[in-house]
Formats: structure tokens, sequence, C-alpha cells
């Protein structure tokens, strides 16, 4: 379940701050827990508290061993640690020529030719490699369809839980399912409808799912009404991203690979929104 949180706090006429823009896993099978969140700080200070998507063995200076955990954009930003390149694998340092896996050494190991072979040259660099970069943090995959709503309303409940920006939120927006092949994604509305309720929200707003297009201009050539919206989605949410100069988030959602189209569909909601309030000239 994708959703975003845009702060429109300091200024109705400046376009709006992302505060946390994410994917939530509801069909996972294991809770999540305190070692699968990011443990990075922001910079307020505080544990990020997002899902983790990469991990790190590491031992400290009392020659313990401990795993830290980081979201997608303090991995990037890591000071010692780098993101995994597929171009720095055993396999693919192994098809490089002597040449070039030598520039390689001389770049990340600063070595002299002392070691002629090539198998040598590469060995280091992938126990380098492997020691200086993240490592991704791999889930099963599971059909949605499979997963009871009961696991779905519990993975719901702690991932908000454990979310402390989502509990800073004063108007929530949950997109309308109205389909009537749509009886789980209604049953999972209500569940998120009631979460906010509980916590005491008071604004909360079930918005139909064309509002968010609504001030854009078809471009998409796909076969099916929902083919059109998913690719016009994404297509919208890159260009404003790249007007607005939303640099890290322009390559964070361009990096994104699963629900990108839910992702996009939930900024595009938010921008909908603040464009309706900032009409009226007030937060309703």
């Amino acid at each position: 379940m994708a959703y975003c949180i845009l702060d429109i706090s300091s200024n109705l006429q400046v376009f709006p701050y992302i505060v946390e823009w994410n994917v939530m896993n509801l069909i996972k099978t294991e809770n999540v827990t305190q070692s699968n969140i990011c443990g990075m700080l922001t910079n307020k200070k505080k544990v990020c508290g997002k899902k983790a998507k990469y991990h790190k063995e590491i031992t400290t200076v009392t020659g313990t061993t401990t795993h830290i955990y980081s979201c997608e954009i303090h991995a990037k930003s890591h000071q010692t640690l780098s993101m995994p390149n597929k171009g720095f694998s055993l396999t693919a340092l192994k098809k490089k020529s002597l040449q070039d896996v030598r520039v390689l050494q001389q770049k990340y190991l600063g070595e002299n030719e002392n070691i002629k072979k090539k198998a040598d040259i590469v060995d280091n660099l992938y126990r380098h490699f492997e020691k200086h970069s993240w490592d991704p943090i791999k889930e099963n995959k599971v059909n949605a369809g499979h997963v009871d709503l009961i696991t779905i309303g519990r993975n719901l409940f702690i991932e908000l839980s454990q979310n402390d920006i989502m509990k800073t939120v004063t108007h929530v927006l949950i997109e309308n399912q109205i389909s009537p092949i749509a009886n789980r994604m209604k049953t999972i509305q209500g569940m998120l409808a009631q979460h906010f309720i509980s916590i005491g929200k008071e604004h909360i707003e079930f918005v139909s799912s064309g509002n968010k297009l609504k001030e854009f201009e078809t471009i998409s050539e796909a076969k099916t009404e929902y083919q059109k919206h998913k690719k016009d989605g994404v297509f919208f949410c890159t260009k404003l991203l790249q007007d607005h100069k939303y640099l890290l988030w322009f390559q964070y959602f361009i990096d994104f690979k699963a629900k990108k189209d839910d992702l996009a569909d939930s900024f595009l909601q938010g921008i909908w929104w603040w464009r309706k309030i900032q009409k009226n000239n007030k937060l309703m």
C-alpha cells in the first residue's frame, strides 16, 4: 500500500514538501520487528523508522558482531557503505579484462602492481566490495490474493503503529474503492480509516481515484483505461518532481521498482488535495 506524507503547514503558496513517501508491505507473513526498520538518524536526530531495504553485519570496536539496517535514502547517503553494484559481483569482475581490474584495484584498493595474477586482484576486489557494500534484504514473494485479511490487518496496524511520522498527520486522504471486484481493497480501506479514527484524527476523507489526473491531459495510448491511468500517473508524477526540483525524491522515484504506479498515485492525490485547498485559500 503506497502512501505519501506532505507538509503544507508553512505556506499554501509554496509547493508541498515531501516528508515521507513509501510503500507498506501488508502481505508479509512475519511481523515487522525493530531489527528490520531503518535505524539511521534523520536531520532531527530521530530514528528514521522506515522499512529497511538493506542491512550489514559489522564488528564493533569491542569485537562483538551486530547488524545495522537502512532504508533506501539513508543507505545511499551512508558515509562508509556503498550501494550494491552488480558490476562488482564476482561473476562481473571475472569477466573484466586484466587492465580493467587493475584500474579498479588502483581506485579502490590503492595497491601497486605487485599482485600480477588477475584472479588474485579479482579476489581482493570482491572481498573489498563485499565488506564495504550494503546487502539487500531479500523477501520471499507472496501472492497478495493468498494472504488472509486478518494477516493484512495485523500488518497494517504494525506498519502504522511503528511509524512515528504517520502519527503526526492532521489530514488523511484514502482512495475510495468502488469497483465491484475490489471487495478485499474495500475491507482494507475500512481498516485504514478505522486506525486513524481510533487515534483521534478528525480530518479523514475518502477521495475518488479520478481526482489525481483531473488537471492533466491523457498522454498514454494503452489499451485499457486502467493501464492509461497507471502510465499517466507515473508520467505526470515524474514531471512534477522534475519541474519543482525534488532532486532527491526524483531519483528515489526513478529507482523505485515495484508499485511505482501506486507510489505515483499517492503523491498525485496529495497534490490534487493541496491545489483544492489552495483555491479555497484555507486549510479545511
